[in-house]
């Protein structure tokens, strides 16, 4: 583990690439987290990401911008 951070586990993997491989460190990088990875979810392990959930009590600001799509009733849409 490398740290432990808010919301992550930060994980460290290094590997030694020998010189005759440098061309192919891509692939090899790749092909590695996708090991690592079915390693993880073969265990049971999820990986998680940061989840936002946006409350809005009052979205009166939004009023104006809405109002040509979605008009109030009895009120013509512009253009009509």
């Amino acid at each position: 583990m490398d740290s432990l951070s808010a919301s992550s586990v930060d994980l460290k993997i290094q590997v030694w690439i020998t010189p005759d491989n440098l061309d192919v460190q891509p692939r090899i990088i790749a092909e590695l987290r996708e090991r690592v990875k079915q390693a993880l979810d073969d265990a049971g392990i999820e990986i998680p990401f940061p989840h936002l959930q946006l409350l809005i009590n009052c979205a009166l600001g939004l009023k104006l911008l809405l109002e040509p799509w979605h008009p109030a009733e009895g009120q013509k849409i512009r253009g009509e």
